[in-house]
Parts: C-alpha cells; structure tokens; sequence
C-alpha cells in the first residue's frame, strides 16, 4: 500500500471494505499486476480472493464499481483449496501484495505450480507468432489490437520463464528474478520488461506503423535470448 499513490490506496481501501461486506467468507484478497510492480503507471486493479463459497459473480462486480471508482478493476474469484494453473497463476506470481489474510491460501493455491521449462518459454514464443498471424484476419481494430498486444507479450513471458529456468528456481516474481539474474542477462531482459511488458502489451505504444518488422526484431531477440539460456544450461 505505501507503494502506491493516495488516490490509489483509497480505492484499494474502499474496495476490500465493499467485497468483505457483500462476501464475509472472503480470506483473503491479493493484488497483483501492473498495481504492484509499476504503480505510478497503471490504470487498472487486478484482484485475486479467495473466498470459503463463491457468491455470485456480478455481486462482487456491483460491489467494487459502487462508487465508480477512476481505475478499471477486474477480479477473480476463486475457492478456498483451488488451485492455480499455468499462465495465470504466474501472472500472479510475478508481482503481488496481500491486502486482506495472511497469505496462506496463495501459498497453498499454487504450490504445485512446479518449475519451469524451457519448452514452456518456448510455447510462449510459437504463442506469440501465432497472435501476430491472427493480425491479419483479424475482422475489428479492437481484435488487432489485442494480437498485437499480447504478441509482445508472450515474448515477454518467454523471456522471463527462460529466465526462471537459467536460475532454477520456482519464484515467478519477475521483479525477484530481475535482481538475481547475472549482468549479461539483466540488462537484457530489462529491456524485455520495459518495452514489450509494459510500452507494448500495457500502454500499447509500439509502432503502428511498422508493426509486423517490429515484432519480427523482438522475436528474435527474445529467441536469442532463450537459446543463450539453453546453452547455458547446457554446460553445466
């Protein structure tokens, strides 16, 4: 919460306070996302809660818009003892806070996510060539849009799951990973960060112009930099 801006935490604040009130089985509520590792940037809440029953959904959406807060909120609503799965549960992973409970149910909710593999950060690579495909069939802007955006994206995430891999740990927090990586690595994927992660997929300031070279460039760095992971494993 400190990290964040007044008008922000006010929201957060506002927010819980509505979803424990409509929901009093909740446990626990997680903010992850953009809020979390580039707060002073983002226009949207994600929350993660976890609640001993799920009420319904729309519920928890007139709860959290009641005071048409400024910032776009989305949730997920999950129950106690279920799982995470893949992308999602290491697009959570990658950057959260605990706004309400004590964590256990994140902790146990993705335990049995495992390690990461390099033919997981492949798979986001052919993810990624296979949005940019669809760019061109795409039949609305709005549809383009969203390839292009999560085109880049999905090199991002094949970046930091090789990344995750070259140091053979299970934490997802790319902002951890970050600070472990060794230097011939970091200022590569720094780059990776700020330009496909958050200029790209969040803000949506890539070149629109010149849209499919762009990728193409990205695409093979990001495959470089996978492969350097690769070889590297490989020496070991």
């Amino acid at each position: 919460m400190a990290t964040m801006d007044d008008r922000k935490a006010r929201v957060l604040k506002s927010v819980c306070e509505r979803l424990l009130r409509y929901d009093p089985d909740i446990v626990e509520i997680v903010l992850f996302g953009s809020s979390v590792y580039m707060p002073e940037r983002s226009r949207d809440i994600d929350l993660l809660i976890f609640t001993r029953k799920v009420k319904k959904y729309s519920g928890y959406i007139d709860v959290a818009y009641e005071d048409f807060p400024p910032l776009n909120i989305d949730l997920s609503i999950v129950e106690v003892g279920a799982k995470l799965r893949g992308g999602f549960a290491w697009c959570v992973m990658g950057a959260y806070e605990i706004l309400y409970g004590d964590g256990t149910s994140l902790r146990e909710a993705t335990k049995e996510v495992g390690d990461p593999t390099l033919e997981e950060a492949y798979s986001y690579l052919r993810g990624a060539k296979e949005h940019i495909e669809l760019v061109e069939t795409a039949i609305s802007e709005v549809d383009k849009e969203r390839h292009v955006r999560m085109a880049f994206e999905n090199l991002f995430h094949a970046a930091r799951v090789a990344s995750m891999v070259l140091l053979a740990t299970e934490n997802t927090r790319w902002g951890v990973v970050r600070r472990r990586l060794p230097a011939s690595y970091k200022s590569r994927f720094d780059e990776f960060v700020d330009t496909l992660h958050i200029n790209y997929f969040y803000h949506g300031n890539y070149p629109r112009e010149r849209v499919r070279e762009e990728f193409e460039r990205w695409f093979h760095e990001v495959k470089g930099y996978v492969e350097d992971v690769a070889a590297e494993i490989e020496r070991r």
